[in-house]
């Protein structure tokens, strides 16, 4: 009892304080409706004067003009005090006089609450208002007295009561047309005290069944409704429908028949739904639904089983129906030609779909799937709904139908994660959220489209937060895949419309970072779930970028998005990613089958995309250009050498020196294959010739420059191969990485403008004498290694350092050379080439004192020096030095 009790208290508080601000937002809309028609009639009066100048053609005098602004302004008719009639008001003429607008305006905008609960507790007669509280307390000490000194009996108590609420209500009837409102007050406390007659008469003293009071409550109910309608008075309605709904709840007597109460209710909703084609009333409808949803609410959570869900499924369709009929009523009843227009009931509206969704969800969350598919019948039934209100009222009632099919919208979309994966649904609002801003950008609204930006980008951090444990391959695979779809078609959508909001721009690159991560992870990560391994895996991965940049490629090219034309250039670091990934785990392309084209089909795509933008160049591309055409020959020298050296690393031993001859002889051919290329002016020495012979091919001619060295200390055999001089792969491939040297000097010289630099001496001198002294040092080791094959001397420093032959074979070798060089240059008149052949004979003298005159002895010591001398003798003869350049045209002149 005390439950009940305590909820009733509820109840009618919550009812109380929707009326209350009901009320006032009445108040409100009256009091503004009438500061437009003041508005209004002003500014119309102020025009007429001027409309009557124009008609007369001459200028009235202040008699003439006086009658007419008399005649414009009707005579004020008091404004009326009727509190239940807020539609009528505003069709009653007012007194347009500028000193009545402050007095109507200034309590609807500057006042409190708590002043327009005392305007309303102080106007419409309070006299008779507080004489009908005073009359319930003094009904209730008379009762407590008669009971506590046993004076009158419970049935004397109940028929008093009874008599004197008929009293009242008679009387009220009598006087609803002399005096309204104080007839209405009278018949508003005759009918509570009926009510509570009732109450105690079954409740306190068990003097009336159950049935029988509840009939005579139903009737009372029925009348007061009656009385409220003919009278057009809210407040009997609002006291009837209370009493109405409180009546089985005061009445219970806990039999739990749920079909009754469920009955009882929806006969009394549906006598709302019948009263709103007369008269709608918004806190008729509002005591409806809140009686309504709050008594079932308690009921479920009290006594409901899954037995009863028949009963409970069309209860609920019944009442969305019936006060979704309400607001609509509501809002089609509303003149549309009044300042503010139609105003919709959104507090009935929205908060029936949620509360009838909430008791479905309760009765229905014991089987799977049954929420899902009742939030998808909810949103099939609102936005039919929507439809069919849009169909029959058409722009009348626009704003509603619009209503409903976002709460349609809403609770489809609800549907989804009630039956789907936190991915899914994730998925499903990336989808909504893309809709939303294709339509609203395509109707130019930005600020809708920025809701489905947002939708897009919580979508997307559903689907990461969801995916962070675990998804299976499947799922991972398709899921990904959509959602990058989605985010390159949101990003191209936001480029299409960038000329809509300044804004756009930033949207639309945010959304291309962002599905380039998820194209990037999408992409790496189904390759991973299908290979299984890190090994297997690289090349696919190669091959989806160059599907996928070229995509992207060509939807720049089509959209004019320029930014997407520079999708190809992650062929970059993915190649660069991949070569170090091959490298560290000692992977092969050609280990791979056919996946392994994918790195010369991934080489040819970046040389394509280099050459497509070769002719649409600016200044600011250039140096980027220039970047990639340098780090895209360096990633494929890399990848050539790291499989060549994997194949030659599976030679068996003895054939190192063939190893190494096949290394020297391929970084020939890169140099040899850009010499064609610029011998032909093709792609890309077309263009970029000076930027590959100065940059680009450094890593080769580095590269032969350590090989030659290494060369040096070969033996240059082969296992089971008989070693001769220059006709062997060592000797071969070092001379042809002398010419490839040598024609790289060239070039590079030559690339070089006019004017050109002073360094560019240096450079060119310090490569001659470079290729010169390797050139010198090849020959040296070519006769080492043919002494050491034909006199079978051992391949170690020492023994070579210390055998006599090769000893005196070397001064006299290299003291005929400086005797060429010497020759040479006093032919020509090379005076440095000169010196280069003193020096070398200078370092044979120092050899001789050093080397020859300690290792050697006897007969071999003797030659040596007899040798060299006479050399040097021939020398000093033949070449002395020449002169230089200027004395040489003066001794021409002479």
């Amino acid at each position: 009892m005390a439950d009940g009790l305590i909820m009733v208290i509820a109840i009618i508080f919550f009812i109380v304080i929707l009326i209350v601000v009901s009320n006032l937002q009445s108040r409100v809309t009256f009091l503004q409706l009438q500061v437009q028609s003041l508005k209004k009639r002003i500014d119309e009066q102020e025009k007429q004067p001027t409309t009557h100048i124009i008609e007369s053609n001459s200028t009235p005098n202040t008699s003439e003009v006086k009658p007419s602004s008399i005649a414009l302004s009707p005579p004020s008719a008091p404004v009326s005090t009727h509190r239940f009639e807020p539609i009528k008001h505003a069709e009653k003429p007012v007194n347009h006089s500028n000193e009545a607008q402050p007095s109507v305006t200034k309590p609807a905008t500057e006042h409190h609450f708590m002043y327009h609960l005392a305007q309303w507790l102080i106007k419409g007669n309070p006299v008779a208002k507080l004489a009908i509280v005073i009359l319930f307390f003094g009904l209730s000490y008379l009762l407590k007295y008669s009971i506590d000194h046993e004076l009158l009996s419970p049935e004397i108590r109940t028929l008093g009561s009874l008599c004197l609420g008929l009293i009242l209500l008679t009387a009220g009837w009598k006087l609803r047309n002399k005096k309204a409102l104080y007839a209405l007050i009278l018949q508003g406390g005759s009918i509570g005290i009926l009510y509570f007659t009732l109450f105690a008469a079954f409740k306190l003293y068990a003097l009336v069944p159950a049935v029988l009071t509840f009939a005579l409550l139903v009737i009372i109910c029925a009348c007061s409704v009656m009385f409220a309608v003919i009278q057009r008075a809210i407040s009997l309605a609002v006291i009837a429908s209370i009493g109405g709904y409180l009546a089985p709840i005061l009445l219970s007597t806990g039999s739990g028949n749920h079909i009754a109460l469920f009955s009882y209710y929806l006969i009394l909703s549906t006598a709302i739904l019948t009263i709103s084609f007369w008269q709608s009333w918004r806190q008729l409808n509002l005591i409806g639904f809140v009686f309504t949803f709050i008594v079932a609410i308690v009921w479920g959570i009290r006594s409901f089983k899954p037995e009863f869900y028949l009963e409970c499924q069309l209860f609920i369709l019944a009442n969305m129906l019936i006060y979704g009929i309400l607001a609509v009523l509501l809002f089609i009843r509303n003149d549309p030609k009044m300042p503010y227009g139609q105003t919709c009931d959104l507090t009935l509206l929205f908060s029936v779909p949620l509360a009838a969704f909430s008791l479905q969800y309760a009765i229905t969350a014991h089987w799977q799937y049954a929420p899902a598919f009742s939030a998808l019948g909810f949103g099939l039934f609102y936005l039919i709904g929507s439809f069919g209100v849009l169909r029959c009222w058409q722009n009348k009632a626009k704003q509603i139908a619009l209503c409903g099919l976002a709460i349609g919208l809403t609770f489809s979309t609800l549907a989804v994660p009630l039956a789907l994966t936190a991915s899914w649904t994730a998925l499903v609002w990336l989808l909504e959220g893309t809709a939303i801003s294709c339509v609203a950008l395509s109707q130019k609204q930005h600020r809708l489209a920025y809701a489905g930006a947002i939708v897009v980008l919580l979508g997307l951090a559903s689907s990461v937060v969801a995916n962070i444990d675990y998804i299976d391959k499947t799922s991972f695979i398709t899921l990904y895949a959509m959602i990058s779809a989605l985010l390159l078609f949101n990003a191209c959508l936001w480029h299409h419309y960038r000329s809509l909001h300044s804004s756009a721009n930033d949207i639309k690159l945010v959304f291309l970072c962002i599905a380039a991560i998820f194209w990037s992870v999408w992409m790496i990560g189904s390759v991973y779930l299908i290979t299984d391994t890190t090994a297997n895996a690289v090349q696919p991965i190669i091959a989806c970028y160059i599907i996928a940049v070229w995509l992207w490629f060509f939807i720049g090219r089509k959209i004019n998005w320029p930014v997407l034309n520079y999708a190809v250039i992650a062929l970059w670091p993915v190649l660069l990613l991949a070569l170090v990934n091959h490298i560290a785990q000692d992977n092969h392309a050609y280990a791979n089958g056919l996946w392994g084209l994918s790195w010369l089909v991934a080489f040819i795509s970046a040389y394509c995309y280099l050459y497509f933008n070769a002719n649409h160049l600016n200044p600011q591309s250039r140096q980027l250009t220039a970047s990639l055409h340098i780090s895209l020959l360096w990633i494929i020298l890399g990848w050539l050498y790291h499989n060549i050296d994997a194949v030659l690393s599976d030679l068996p031993w003895g054939f190192e020196v063939l190893e190494l001859s096949v290394l020297i002889v391929t970084a020939c051919l890169v140099i040899f294959v850009f010499l064609m290329l610029n011998q032909y002016h093709l792609f890309p020495m077309q263009n970029e010739s000076k930027l590959y012979w100065q940059i680009a091919l450094l890593p080769p001619v580095l590269y032969l420059l350590y090989t030659l060295l290494v060369s040096l200390t070969s033996s240059g055999q082969i296992i089971n191969w008989t070693y001769l001089p220059l006709f062997n792969p060592l000797d071969e491939s070092t001379a042809f990485a002398l010419l490839m040297l040598s024609v790289w000097r060239y070039q590079t010289i030559k690339s070089f403008q006019p004017p050109r630099p002073i360094s560019l001496k240096r450079f060119s001198l310090l490569t001659l004498f470079l290729l010169a002294g390797l050139t010198f040092l090849w020959g040296n080791s070519i006769i080492i290694r043919t002494l050491s094959q034909w006199l079978n001397i051992s391949w170690l420093f020492y023994t070579l350092w210390h055998n006599h032959i090769i000893q005196v074979v070397l001064s006299l070798v290299w003291t005929l050379t400086a005797l060429i060089l010497i020759a040479i240059a006093h032919r020509y008149a090379m005076r440095k080439l000169w010196f280069a052949g003193v020096i070398l004979q200078a370092w044979v003298v120092i050899k001789l004192a050093l080397v020859d005159s300690v290792e050697l002895d006897g007969l071999m010591r003797a030659f040596v020096f007899i040798g060299v001398a006479l050399l040097m003798l021939i020398i000093g003869y033949l070449a002395p030095l020449p002169p230089k350049q200027n004395r040489l045209s003066c001794d021409a002149t002479i």
